[in-house]
């Protein structure tokens, strides 16, 4: 059972408090103003990094590997991603031993070094090959290969480190408001970004550059965007309580709480009916 929004209490005694819907034109205008807020400008370089990489390490699957071992690989892709967001998360992001900036500079630390480290191991492969792999070789390489261990733990930690990344750029988000809406448009406009890195990298890839330059330009977009989300977590405070006022559940007496979620239910149920005639 999910609860409705106004009945979910923090586990600091806050609350959720949503505004009314917004309109069209009030979402148009918040939007404006958030592109003025230099913490999401500094933050577009890390949003359109965020996949930009996909193409090349597709690219690079289907050069290099026959269809067994592009569907391993894509397992191993999976298996990455999830191993780096359960590490981010746990061990690194949501550590209570530390202050919430501090976690954003270990996470950021963690992050680059991955970072740095996978495609470094990737670029040292990269130098070796080009999209002319199987005219070369002579064909493409097993999974029962010899030399495929190596590419495989490759794809894994690709995956791994692109998991981490993107749950870092969320955590930096997710600790500049507290404001559901506000996050909303973050996410937003995160999703955009990281879109058009996307589309960005399937062009370059669809023109044929050399593997090297992809991989080239995708990791110089990763590297460029560390300093300037440093910056933004400099700027992160502890809470964001006291900017944003919210609402402690032990200020707000149990009637006026029921009656709120019995104005929310009958709202719902009058939109609800509403849409069904």
């Amino acid at each position: 059972m999910i609860l409705p929004p106004n009945r979910v209490i923090r586990a600091d005694g806050t609350i959720v408090r949503l505004d009314t819907t917004t309109k069209v034109r009030e979402e148009l205008v918040e939007m404006f103003r958030l592109l003025k807020n230099w913490r999401m400008i500094a933050l577009f370089p890390m949003f359109f990094a965020s996949n930009y990489l996909y193409a090349y390490q597709g690219s690079v699957n289907a050069t290099v590997f026959d269809g067994p071992t592009r569907a391993l690989n894509a397992t191993l892709e999976g298996a990455g991603a999830i191993t780096g967001a359960l590490f981010i998360g746990f061990c690194v992001l949501d550590n209570k031993y530390m202050s919430r900036r501090n976690r954003g500079y270990f996470g950021l630390a963690v992050v680059a070094s991955v970072v740095i480290v996978v495609w470094s191991v990737g670029l040292s492969w990269q130098v070796t090959f080009g999209r002319d792999y199987v005219a070369v070789h002579g064909k493409p390489i097993n999974y029962h290969d010899p030399n495929y261990k190596g590419k495989g733990a490759l794809f894994f930690f690709y995956f791994f480190g692109d998991a981490c990344y993107q749950a870092l750029a969320y955590w930096i988000m997710s600790a500049l408001s507290n404001d559901p809406f506000t996050l909303a448009r973050f996410a937003g406009l995160y999703k955009a970004i990281q879109s058009a890195g996307a589309a960005g990298s399937y062009g370059m890839d669809a023109m044929l550059h050399p593997l090297l330059n992809e991989h080239l330009a995708s990791w110089s977009m990763l590297l460029f965007s560390f300093p300037l989300a440093f910056l933004v977590i400099r700027s992160i405070k502890e809470t964001n309580y006291e900017d944003e006022k919210v609402i402690y559940v032990d200020d707000i007496k149990k009637d006026e709480m029921e009656a709120a979620v019995s104005d929310s239910q009958e709202k719902a149920s009058v939109h609800s009916n509403g849409a069904l005639t």
